[in-house]
């Protein structure tokens, strides 16, 4: 089935991701991941209401026990696995646009993708041998006319309120992270918080607001329409250059809150490399070994050589870096997408840490030089030129790869993820999206002039 990635089910809702696959969902995962209990969360997406319950129903019907949790981001969800029942789904599409949703599942607070079982529970919804779609018919019009809060209701489902303790959490952490005069500084130089119409806010507003911090929020109301942008963090430049100034940085959120990016104080999107070396070099005291993006910048290697540091790189996914990490202890791994997994988080992504973290190193900075400037930090990584990720839609992903491996066939270095080629000045990596009809090409070299013309060369070729 279509809707089943890599990592999650995703799919655009009326179409191919509807009720129905969301109440066999809901039967065959429990069926398959043999669990009597389960957490359900879900984002503010249009679609929630009703996916939300013909899951559930799809548990209920399984003899399996759902626990409600509400509205969350997904690092929330992830805080609340960490004790007592530790599987669950959040119904989420994560940064895409608001016709999509999906359903990213945990068990026992590991992912749950195509490795381990999820094409197994594709292949259970798609046979359907228990014959559940007769079911479905039979219930579906007596769920669709009640709210979701009427069917928990109802139901008599069980519900569990998670957003106190998170926040609980990241007030407890910022308060252990930073030291008095860190905080002073923070409430006397401001950043602001754009939350893209996305979840980050429940948690992150409360917190920066306990903190005292100098502050400006932006779209930290959950909207479901995403009215202003794609709810892609990267999205944000125009918004952020059109409404956001005299601030020494931006911090911008995902649609389910569990990506970040970085804008300075000159509305410049900072390049996700750039960011995690700051976050390594921070860290790099703590930790020897770090987990980046096999495409992540060059400047990552050189980083390592000059400061003794070992960097694994790793193909794009969750778990991979989560088990990696867990297996060597690790304190900090790194996406170029923006996820950003810690030791401190159960080895997990949450850009709710890495805000704090990065407010943190911006304080040193800061105490060290009143006419610091965030620019000039990022600066220091930005050895190599670079332009920013290229998105191709494409008619068949797997035929445009194989047509550009033919090609550079004397150039290639990596199949790890997608395909990594190498040339005297410039070097990409080319892979297919898990999530959309999209190749993604990551390209840096040693003078901004022959990365254009090979992204050019490019293009030209794959459109």
């Amino acid at each position: 089935m279509e809707i089943f990635k890599a990592y999650d089910v995703r799919g655009i809702y009326g179409e191919n991701l509807t009720e129905k696959e969301a109440f066999l969902l809901g039967y065959y995962s429990s069926r398959h991941m043999l669990v009597k209990e389960f957490k359900v969360a879900h984002d503010l997406r249009l679609s929630h209401e009703n996916l939300t319950k013909f899951f559930i129903k799809g548990l209920i019907h399984s003899g399996c026990k759902p626990i409600y949790l509400g509205a969350l981001s997904t690092p929330n969800f992830y805080h609340a696995l960490f004790e007592g029942i530790n599987s669950g789904v959040v119904i989420t599409a994560s940064h895409n646009g608001p016709q999509y949703n999906g359903f990213k599942f945990m068990k026992n607070l590991k992912s749950l993708d195509s490795r381990n079982g999820l094409n197994e529970i594709g292949e259970l919804v798609h046979l359907d041998e228990d014959n559940m779609g007769v079911i479905f018919n039979e219930i579906k019009h007596d769920l669709l006319t009640l709210s979701l809060k009427n069917f928990i209701q109802e139901y008599s489902i069980e519900t569990q309120e998670c957003l106190n303790s998170y926040k609980d959490f990241l007030i407890s952490y910022a308060k252990t992270l930073f030291d008095s005069r860190e905080i002073k500084l923070l409430q006397e130089r401001r950043f602001a918080y754009c939350f893209s119409s996305g979840m980050s806010s429940q948690a992150l507003v409360p917190t920066i607001k306990e903190l005292g911090f100098n502050t400006n929020f932006f779209l930290e109301t959950p909207d479901g329409n995403f009215p202003n942008y794609e709810p892609n963090p990267t999205n944000a430049q125009e918004y952020v250059v059109s409404e956001i100034e005299g601030v020494e940085g931006t911090f911008c959120y995902d649609g389910d809150g569990d990506r970040v990016a970085f804008y300075d104080e000159e509305q410049r999107l900072v390049f996700e490399d750039s960011l995690i070396a700051l976050l390594i070099n921070s860290f790099k005291e703590e930790n020897k070994l770090f987990v980046v993006d096999l495409r992540a910048s060059k400047y990552l290697s050189d980083l390592a050589e000059k400061s003794q540091l070992s960097l694994k790189r790793l193909r794009v996914g969750r778990a991979f870096y989560q088990d990696y990490m867990e297996d060597n202890d690790c304190v900090f791994g790194a996406e170029l997408s923006g996820h950003l997994f810690f030791r401190d988080f159960k080895y997990l992504d949450n850009p709710d840490i890495a805000t704090l973290q990065c407010l943190k190193i911006f304080a040193r900075n800061f105490l060290h030089s009143s006419n610091f400037r965030v620019s000039e930090e990022f600066s220091k990584y930005e050895i190599y030129a670079k332009v920013p990720e290229h998105n191709i839609k494409v008619q068949n992903s797997q035929e445009s790869i194989e047509n550009i491996k033919k090609k550079y066939s004397k150039n290639i270095v990596s199949q790890l993820d997608g395909v990594s080629f190498e040339f005297e000045d410039v070097w990409f990596n080319i892979r297919a999206s898990n999530t959309e009809p999209i190749l993604r090409i990551t390209i840096e070299g040693y003078h901004l002039e022959s990365v254009k013309e090979k992204l050019q060369e490019l293009i030209a070729f794959l459109e």
